[in-house]
């Protein structure tokens, strides 16, 4: 989650893979679960190696593998 003037920004969610379909309902069921309760619509799931982006009812979520996240 990062902050700006009092507000969340961005939520951030990590895994290692979204391959496992368990563990991809997870990831993205806490990270919908923040985002309706902050109202902040920035979703991004850091992963490993994988690179999509797709919709879940009206949020857009980013995947991105982690070496893309850290160079900015």
């Amino acid at each position: 989650m990062c902050l700006e003037k009092q507000s969340v920004s961005e939520l951030i969610q990590v895994c290692w893979s979204l391959e496992n379909l368990e563990t991809r309902k997870r990831e993205i069921s806490g990270l919908l679960e923040a985002a309706r309760i902050t109202g902040c619509k920035n979703l991004k799931i850091i992963t490993y190696s994988s690179e999509e982006r797709f919709k879940e009812g009206e949020f857009e979520i980013l995947v991105q593998p982690a070496w893309k996240f850290m160079m900015g």
